[in-house]
C-alpha cells in the first residue's frame, strides 16, 4: 500500500467541545488504539478556543493500557508543557512511547481562570496506518 492510501488524516475529529471546568480540568481528545498507528507517525491537531481573559490550555498525552486508567507522558527532557492563552491551533507529535502503550489520547489541561461559556476545545489525529494493524 502506498502513502497517500495509508495516510489518515483528522481522524476522530471531535468537532468543537464546550470546554467548562476548574483550573485544572483535563479536556480529554477521543481515545486512539494504538495498533493502528505506525509507530512516530502520530500527530494531534488540538484547536483550543479561548473567551475567558486568563484560561489557559496546556497540550500533552496520556497513555492507557486499558482505556479507563490514563497516565500522563512526560517529554523526554522533562520539560514543562508550552501552554497557549490566546485561541489557536497547535499540532503535537506524538512521541515514539506511545506506541508501548495499547490506547493514547491527546489533552488540553485547564489553568487559571475557570472555562466558561466561549471556550471551546477540538481534537483530531493524523498518522500513517500501521502495516500489521493487529
Amino acid at each position: 500500500m502506498g502513502y497517500n492510501q495509508k495516510l489518515r488524516y483528522a481522524q476522530q475529529d471531535t468537532g468543537d467541545v464546550a470546554a467548562a471546568g476548574v483550573a485544572g480540568t483535563v479536556f480529554a481528545g477521543p481515545t486512539l488504539l494504538m495498533s493502528k498507528v505506525q509507530p512516530g507517525t502520530l500527530m494531534a491537531r488540538i484547536k483550543g478556543t479561548i473567551a475567558t481573559g486568563s484560561l489557559t490550555f496546556a497540550p500533552s498525552w496520556q497513555v492507557s493500557d486499558d482505556g479507563t486508567v490514563w497516565e500522563n507522558v512526560v517529554p523526554m527532557n522533562n520539560a514543562a508543557n508550552v501552554t497557549f492563552s490566546a485561541t489557536a491551533t497547535k499540532h503535537l507529535e506524538g512521541p515514539p512511547c506511545l506506541s508501548g502503550k495499547r490506547y493514547c489520547r491527546a489533552v488540553l489541561t485547564g489553568a487559571g481562570a475557570t472555562a466558561s461559556t466561549g471556550d471551546f476545545t477540538r481534537f483530531s489525529y493524523s498518522y500513517l496506518l500501521n502495516d500489521f494493524p493487529g
